[in-house]
C-alpha cells in the first residue's frame, strides 16, 4: 500500500527497475502514468491495472495525492487466477477491468469508504476470493517447485527446479514461460 499527499507539483517521477513479480494495482486516489524506458511505450490513467513480468525499467509519474493498493502475486499466482499465459502479459500495463469480473469496478469505491488500511485490504481480499471461485485453475507441481526460488539461500538451478516439479527440463522451461512470462534463467 502506498499513500501520500504533498504540496508542490502535480506529478513527480520515479524510476522502477524490473522485478520478478506480477501485480494487480488499485489506484484509489490519484493517477499514475507509466513510460517504458527502452520501448518508449506509454500507458496510464487507469483505476485498476494488471502488470505482467517487467523486463525493462519504467518511469512512473504519480500525482501528489495518491493512494495505491497493490497485490503482488506469488510465482504463478496470476496465471492460476486468470488462466492467461504470463508471457502475454510481459511488459504490459493492462486495464484490469478487461480481465476480471465487473465487480472490479466497485472495489475502489468500497476502499474509499473504509476507515482503516485493514478494512481496505479486506475489500481487496474479498474481491480476489470471489474471483478465485469463478476462474482459478489447479495448482501445478511447477507452482510448488518455484517457491524454492524465494525460500532458499541459494538460487536453485533450472534442473533442480524441474526435478522438483517432476518434469523434464524442457517441459519445465515451457510451463515456466507460460506461468511466469519469462524463462526460468531470466527470472
Amino acid at each position: 500500500m502506498i499513500n501520500f499527499s504533498f504540496a508542490g507539483s502535480k506529478f513527480f517521477l520515479q524510476s522502477y527497475p524490473p522485478r520478478p513479480e506480477h501485480c494487480l494495482s488499485f489506484y484509489v486516489k490519484g493517477v499514475e502514468n507509466v513510460e517504458y524506458q527502452k520501448s518508449g511505450v506509454k500507458n496510464g490513467n487507469l483505476s485498476t491495472v494488471l502488470f505482467g513480468q517487467q523486463t525493462e525499467v519504467t518511469n512512473r509519474f504519480n500525482s501528489s495525492d495518491f493512494l495505491l493498493i497493490q497485490v503482488v502475486f506469488k510465482p504463478g499466482g496470476l496465471y492460476r487466477l486468470t488462466n492467461i499465459p504470463s508471457n502475454c502479459l510481459t511488459n504490459q500495463y493492462i486495464d484490469a477491468q478487461t480481465v476480471f469480473s465487473k465487480e472490479i469496478k466497485y472495489v475502489n469505491e468500497k476502499i474509499l469508504e473504509c476507515k482503516s488500511y485493514l478494512q481496505m485490504i479486506a475489500v481487496v481480499e474479498n474481491f480476489l476470493l470471489k474471483e478465485t471461485k469463478h476462474k482459478s485453475c489447479e495448482i501445478h507441481p511447477l507452482d510448488i517447485a518455484t517457491t524454492k526460488i524465494f525460500s532458499s539461500d541459494t538460487i536453485p538451478s533450472v534442473d533442480v527446479l524441474a526435478k522438483a516439479a517432476f518434469q523434464s527440463t524442457r517441459n519445465f522451461e515451457r510451463h515456466f514461460m507460460q506461468r511466469m512470462g519469462v524463462s526460468p534463467k531470466y527470472f
